[in-house]
């Protein structure tokens, strides 16, 4: 099992993991011009490439609080075949390290 970041390779399986229609052109748009640093989708893969789950991380610069980083979980999302396994705990406690690392409350 393995954590990495959303990529291209992974079009077909987020697509079915989100009941979308979402476009492999846009899909690739969003990889190349939305995603970053401060707003990311990790993905959980097992050993053989199969997409486990995802969830998105952002980190907000504030103004508030000596401008601190305030770290947001958002959609998680663990397939349905692999639901009860812990992958969804897992996933997050992987997030919440980012955050740590970033310095987020």
């Amino acid at each position: 099992m393995k954590f990495t970041n959303l990529s291209k390779k992974h079009y077909l399986q987020y697509k079915n993991l989100i009941d979308s229609n979402i476009t492999e052109e846009y899909f690739n748009y969003f990889i190349e011009n939305v995603l970053n640093k401060n707003h990311n989708i990790i993905v959980i893969e097992d050993n053989y490439n199969n997409l486990l789950g995802t969830g998105t991380i952002l980190i907000e610069k504030k103004l508030t609080n000596d401008g601190c980083n305030m770290g947001h979980i958002e959609n998680i999302l663990i397939d349905e075949k692999f639901r009860g396994n812990g992958y969804g705990e897992l996933l997050v406690n992987y997030l919440l390290e980012i955050f740590k690392e970033n310095k987020c409350y």
